[in-house]
């Protein structure tokens, strides 16, 4: 009888996740890029905010408005003063993704490393297609959390994206990448905006 149950317990188990090759299936397309320009594509990574929408939201958001406000009875200075500081702060760390210019192109050379480097890249595809379903509502945000155990996390996440047709992540990059100008503006047109690693400067 016991041996029956755990038999019967065994059955309900769910099924163990099955992965396709994503390197396979840009070969079988015929190489990187075929698989880039699928013109399907872009029409799902053009529907974003643009940089001047996404600046204004934040800086209208009631938070900032109220940090503003008490940032500037603090130094005894107007409002716009401390506003248009605000405003160039958001714009050393702010994203302005660029899909044709930049995403495209870097994504071309990526997918080309990754085909020299690796055999094979397996994928979860139908929780990826799962993520792509919640992805169509865009009122939904979705947060990936890679476990950032190598550099080639984020650049693979944002392929795979990309193959999905999920909408590339705003990736979350250390303020040193942006001190390299080249690799800095490349970075922000893909999608990264920059943060400090330590505040604790500021403060002391």
């Amino acid at each position: 009888m016991a041996r029956r149950e755990a038999n019967g317990h065994r059955q309900k188990r769910e099924s163990p996740p099955t992965y396709d090759d994503w390197l396979g299936t840009i070969r079988r397309e015929g190489g990187q890029m075929a698989w880039l320009w699928r013109k399907s594509f872009a029409e799902v990574h053009n529907l974003g905010r643009t940089k001047q929408q996404m600046d204004e939201a934040v800086l209208s958001s009631k938070r900032i408005r109220d940090a503003i406000r008490t940032l500037a009875a603090r130094g005894e200075t107007a409002d716009a003063a401390v506003r248009a500081e605000a405003q160039q702060i958001l714009s050393t760390m702010a994203l302005d993704f660029r899909f044709h210019s930049a995403a495209q192109p870097i994504g071309y050379s990526l997918a080309t490393v990754f085909e020299r480097i690796f055999s094979h890249i397996w994928v979860n595809s139908a929780r990826m297609c799962q993520i792509q379903q919640i992805s169509a509502d865009r009122s939904v945000p979705i947060v990936w959390l890679p476990t950032h155990r190598s550099y080639f996390d984020f650049l693979l996440l944002s392929l795979l994206s990309y193959h999905y047709r999920i909408q590339l992540p705003a990736i979350c990059a250390a303020d040193d990448f942006r001190a390299s100008r080249l690799l800095g503006e490349a970075l922000r047109r893909c999608g990264a905006f920059f943060i400090r690693r330590s505040f604790r400067e500021v403060f002391t």
